[in-house]
């Protein structure tokens, strides 16, 4: 299951997309590569990708801690 935010103002379209998958659940920014992440909480969901960025999270508890 996946749900896409779109924001769009003049060649910016789609900003993130969450998923749900059995695992773990995501947060994945479009363009998160060009996002500040003091924290390092943004990963690369494949070795391959190039901007897409994406934060993880098996529970509640981990988005809470934030």
């Amino acid at each position: 299951m996946y749900v896409v935010y779109t924001y769009i103002i003049k060649d910016i379209k789609n900003i993130l997309i969450l998923s749900a998958f059995k695992e773990y659940a995501s947060i994945s920014f479009f363009k998160g590569a060009l996002l500040k992440d003091d924290k390092g909480l943004l990963i690369k969901p494949t070795e391959n990708t190039q901007s897409n960025r994406q934060f993880r999270f098996k529970t509640t508890k981990e988005i809470i801690d934030l």
